[in-house]
Order: C-alpha cells, then structure tokens, then sequence
C-alpha cells in the first residue's frame, strides 16, 4: 500500500489498491475515515478507492486500511495508514 495517494484524475496515483504479485487470495481491502466510518471495501484486487464516498470527493486527511489476504495458504493481515492528497 502506498503512503499517499493524489486522486485528482491525472492518471497518476488516482486510485488506491493493494499492489500484489504471486500467488495470492484477497479476503478483505478496506479504508475509513479518522471517525471510523468505512469509505471504501472490497474483496476484488482489481478495484481501489477513487477518493470519493458516495460520488463525494473526500478531503485531504489521512485515512486507515485493514488488508487481509491469503498467500501460499498463509493468512497474513496488514494495517496502516494513507494519506489523501488533493
């Protein structure tokens, strides 16, 4: 995972995903909000969070991920912080 992200549509580093190679099962992705609330969730590696809740850009803030995933049958679970840059 990134430290920071720029979602601002110039086709760089508009949208946050867990970067994986090998063999690998994504359980869960999920980003909130320093209030708890969960911006963004998914469990396809193909899809990441645009920056946006509900259609709505969020603000400039530093968000929380929780990644879990299987690899070589091993769950391993992650977490740690980003930051939205606008």
């Amino acid at each position: 995972i990134p430290s920071a992200f720029t979602p601002n549509g110039d086709g760089l580093n508009d949208i946050l995903r867990p970067i994986t190679a090998g063999t690998h099962q994504l359980v869960i992705f999920r980003v909130v909000n320093r209030y708890g609330q969960t911006v963004f969730e998914s469990n396809n590696e193909k899809l990441g969070w645009d920056g946006k809740l509900f259609g709505v850009p969020q603000e400039m803030d530093t968000y929380f991920y929780y990644l879990h995933y299987i690899c070589n049958g091993k769950d391993i679970e992650e977490k740690g912080d980003v930051t939205l840059v606008r």
